[in-house]
């Protein structure tokens, strides 16, 4: 890099260290202790006891290997515990069997360092391949855009392998721009980097256009004969295909192999056809979803961005740049578009790329009217556009910030396990010996003498029988959804879910069998279980 590039990649810097210390103000929130995980973010809860397990302290170093490497959590890839145990290893080093009442500090550095910090990385890298920093005022606007982009903010406060991923796909991007044709030990990297980006979270998978246009335009400008270009493009699918395996080492174990495939393959059958609930439509009365355009932005600035990208696609200097980030995105809108589930996160290797591509259309220089008055007016049209929208994006990142910093005082969950404390359950019973059962979002820590379970099936008749809980502490909105009468007309596996949209009916109606409505808020209801019952 010159000193330019030098000086506008400093600059970019020291705004991603004000971000990254800007989670960290806000990134303990909602983690005072695992139960709390449960209710902010389900996800957590569901990952954290396999981190944990991970770390444990084992009799032998084989013994100790092996727990770092059978994670036991296989929705995800291996890469993405790796980082994480890595993360929690000085905790594990440092605090030892204390190291459970540190919740709150571990998820800090979980978050920090496996989601905002990968997320800056991946805003970073994206940025160099469509400027190289030739422009500081236009680097800047990419990058500041990306690090706003409200859906990137929101990745920020949990710990998930979307960052990771994020970053990865990132990476690749770069390394194929700084290779620039070459085909050389760059190309080869980006195999890597492709690899690793398929095994957290298979987004290194999307690529499967873009390294055959990446050969085909090389063999078009002549930089690479079609022998060779087929030798590498064989060449970077076994690099890949290595690092994915290398990566994801427990395909190597038989016993773990077949659980990890069963995982994935029930993960792909949920996510087409829905978990608990079935298929939505993506258009709300033939309009995009409302938190689809306050997370990335109002449809006239989502235009522009395809438009700077189709744009690019017409100006020789921009076309290979252009074309990689079409061919990475359409597979991966196609592939969003047929599951179930639409979770927001998921557009961020689209609409990243894409306000990467603004580089496309902006000027290198800031538009001055002066110099063409036309010319210069369009573009300072396009640069108050781009910062009403940058400004947008700030006042909802401002309202996230102020959710995230007051989760716990505003939840309903903690609310609801306050009032239950005091008014169902009394001072000589919690000291008594207690089950409980509650829902996912239910807020109700275990002590001593309370037994607290739950289900990642929600409640069912077979399960309370068979568990015989003195109380159960069901979410609301729960009942209202699993057990209302349409509710199995649109389930996704009516056969399977039928238990316990009974189960939620009657709770709905107060008729739980061997049970009483003992509490109940607009949060959750709390049921006894009836004296008179064995």
């Amino acid at each position: 890099m010159d000193d330019k590039q030098k000086d506008t990649a400093v600059s970019l810097l020291i705004f991603a260290v004000l971000y990254f210390a800007a989670f960290g103000l806000v990134n303990t929130a909602g983690a005072r202790d695992m139960d709390m995980l449960a209710v902010f973010e389900i996800d957590e809860y569901a990952q954290y006891p396999h981190l944990l397990r991970m770390v444990e302290p084992a009799n032998s170093i084989k013994l100790s290997v092996r727990n770092f490497l059978v994670y036991g959590h296989y929705f995800y890839g291996y890469p993405f515990y790796f980082f994480s145990g890595l993360v929690l290893l000085p905790f594990r080093l440092f605090l030892g069997i204390d190291m459970a009442s540190f919740t709150q500090w571990i998820m800090l550095a979980l978050r920090q360092l496996i989601n905002v910090l990968p997320g800056i990385a991946g805003a970073f890298s994206l940025t160099y391949f469509t400027t190289h920093f030739r422009s500081l005022w236009k680097s800047l606007a990419i990058f500041l855009l990306m690090l706003f982009l409200p859906a990137l903010v929101l990745n920020g406060f949990w710990w998930h392998p979307d960052g990771l991923g994020l970053m990865f796909v990132s990476l690749t991007f770069l390394v194929l721009s700084l290779d620039g044709l070459d085909f050389g030990w760059k190309f080869s990297l980006a195999a890597v980097t492709t690899g690793v980006a398929a095994g957290i979270k298979y987004l290194g998978a999307f690529f499967v256009l873009t390294i055959p246009a990446y050969l085909i335009i090389g063999i078009i400008r002549e930089k690479i004969k079609v022998k060779r270009a087929t030798i590498k493009g064989v060449g970077f699918l076994l690099i890949a295909a290595v690092t994915f395996v290398l990566t994801n080492p427990l395909l190597l174990l038989p016993l773990e192999r077949s659980e990890l495939i069963a995982a994935q393959l029930s993960q792909f059958s949920r996510s087409l056809r829905g978990e608990l609930m079935g298929r939505q439509p993506f258009l709300e009365n033939g309009r995009l979803p409302g938190w689809l355009t306050s997370n990335y932005g109002s449809i006239p600035f989502l235009l522009f961005l395809a438009g700077s990208l189709l744009w690019g696609m017409f100006q020789k200097r921009h076309r290979l740049h252009a074309i990689l980030i079409l061919s990475y995105i359409s597979p991966l809108i196609i592939a969003i578009s047929v599951v179930s589930l639409r979770r927001t996160h998921y557009y961020l290797p689209i609409i990243l790329p894409l306000i990467a591509s603004l580089s496309f259309f902006l000027p290198d220089r800031w538009p001055k009217i002066s110099e063409n008055k036309l010319s210069g007016l369009a573009s300072l049209l396009l640069v108050l556009l781009l910062a009403w929208q940058g400004g947008q994006f700030f006042i909802t990142d401002v309202r996230y910030f102020d959710g995230m910093l007051h989760r716990e005082e505003r939840s309903s969950s903690i609310a609801f396990y306050r009032s239950i404390q005091e008014e169902v359950f009394s001072e000589e019973e919690r000291k008594t010996n207690l089950t409980v059962y509650r829902d996912w979002h239910v807020y109700f820590p275990a002590t001593g003498n309370i037994l607290v379970f739950m289900d990642w099936d929600l409640a069912n008749y077979g399960l309370i029988e068979e568990r015989k809980p003195d109380y159960l502490l069901l979410e609301r909105a729960n009942a209202e959804t699993y057990g209302s009468e349409e509710y199995l007309a649109s389930a996704p596996d009516p056969g399977r879910l039928a238990p316990m949209h009974k189960f939620y009916a009657d709770a709905l109606h107060d008729s739980v069998q061997n049970y009483d409505l003992f509490y109940e808020n607009h949060f959750g209801l709390v049921f006894k279980r009836n004296p008179t019952q064995p």
